[in-house]
Parts: structure tokens; C-alpha cells; sequence
């Protein structure tokens, strides 16, 4: 229930005020297909920018974080995160398919993904708990989501009219600075040995990671940090 929690983080806190935002202008300009593809590229282009680098740290610093945040006895969430931490990734873009379709009005596209992602759901949590129990749920429900992003992306582009490379395009951004962010936090991480994780080891990483983020997005893409200084 923590681990689930903490990936849906960037889900609920990003993407949906997104949506909200997101559907009225995709109602709008329904009429003007080439401005609604910008717009929805834009939009996931500023999500990514924001949940993938959280995810990510999540991700990498999930030992620390559970152990400082709630104690050596929560320590099986930080195996359950490392499954769910890139989930919250893959669902804050996910996450658009239903305002997009809906603004498309293409809901029976939309029924026909939540039926077949429910049934192979079960499929997926019924492996996982035999395999592993709960850390075996979180592993198959990554694979689960990991597969759900081609059929859900696929609607998505094709009632954008999208090319799949627009799409890597809108995501390169994030992906580029957060590898770059992960290989610092590597780099510190090696340098910076703690036999027990503290607040300021982990504040240490925390702000580490954010630094050399906003630099390598500044350096390599201006653009979209202007934009999300824009955002706040």
C-alpha cells in the first residue's frame, strides 16, 4: 500500500491537473487536428519533464528514502518500488490516453482498452501472486503496463494523427536528463559511502540529482526549461 502510493505520486499530482487542463483545449480545437497534435505533444512533453525524473529518483534512491522516511521495518516496499517506481513513469503519460479519446470522441476505443487492460490485469496479478506475493504483483503488474503502452499509445497517435517519432521527440527531452541525472547520482553514489542511510545522506543525493537535472536540461534543452519554469 506505501510503495503503491508513493508511484502514484506523479500520477495524481502531474497528470491529472493536466487532463484537466488538457480536454476542455482538445474540445476546442477538435476541428484543427494539426494544432490539437502540437498541443497534446506539448503536454506530454512537460508531464515527462516533471514525473519521469521523480520516478526515476524514486527509483534509484528507494532503499534510502523508505529507510529514512518510515523505518528499517518497511523495507520490503523498497522491492515492491523498484517494480512500481518506473510504473509511475509509464502511467503519467498513460494517463492522457482517456482525455484524448474522449475529446475525439472515440469512446468505444476507449471501452475496448479498459476491457481488455482489465482482463489481462487479472491475468498479470494472478502470475505475480503466485510467483513472488507481493513484490511478484508489483514485477508482473511493470510488465503489465510496460505492454499496455503500445495499444494505449497506438490509440492515442492515431486519433492525433501522430507519428511515433513525433512522439520520441516530445519524450527525448526527459529521457536525455534523466539519464544524465541517474549516471550523477551513480557517480555521487560511489563517492558517497553511508553505512546507514541518513537525512543527510539522502537530502545529499536528493538535491544532487535535481541539480545536475535542471543543468543538463538547461544546457541541453533551454527551451523546455523555460517552458516549465513558465508552468509554476
Amino acid at each position: 500500500s506505501l510503495a503503491y502510493k508513493l508511484m502514484l505520486f506523479p500520477v495524481q499530482s502531474l497528470t491529472f491537473v493536466a487532463n484537466r487542463a488538457l480536454a476542455p483545449i482538445l474540445s476546442d480545437r477538435a476541428t484543427l487536428p494539426e494544432l490539437s497534435s502540437q498541443t497534446y505533444l506539448k503536454s506530454i512533453a512537460s508531464i515527462s519533464l516533471l514525473s519521469f525524473p521523480i520516478a526515476a529518483g524514486l527509483w534509484f534512491l528507494r532503499t534510502e528514502f523508505i529507510q529514512v522516511t518510515y523505518g528499517s521495518h518497511w523495507g520490503e516496499a523498497s522491492s515492491i518500488l523498484f517494480w512500481l517506481a518506473p510504473v509511475s513513469a509509464i502511467q503519467s503519460i498513460l494517463a492522457t490516453t482517456g482525455t484524448v479519446l474522449i475529446a475525439k470522441q472515440r469512446t468505444t476505443s476507449l471501452l475496448k482498452l479498459g476491457f481488455f487492460s482489465t482482463c489481462a490485469l487479472c491475468v498479470f496479478f494472478w502470475i505475480g501472486a503466485i510467483r513472488g506475493g507481493a513484490v511478484g504483483v508489483a514485477e508482473f503488474y511493470f510488465y503489465s503496463q510496460a505492454i499496455f503502452f503500445i495499444p494505449y499509445m497506438a490509440s492515442t497517435l492515431r486519433a492525433l494523427n501522430i507519428r511515433r517519432a513525433q512522439l520520441f521527440h516530445a519524450l527525448l527531452p526527459a529521457l536525455t536528463c534523466t539519464s544524465f541525472m541517474l549516471a550523477a547520482l551513480i557517480l555521487i553514489k560511489t563517492i558517497i559511502t553511508s553505512a546507514q542511510p541518513s537525512v543527510k545522506s539522502l537530502s545529499s543525493f536528493v538535491s544532487s540529482g535535481a541539480i545536475s537535472y535542471i543543468i543538463i536540461l538547461r544546457m541541453m534543452f533551454p527551451t523546455h526549461f523555460y517552458g516549465i519554469l513558465n508552468f509554476f
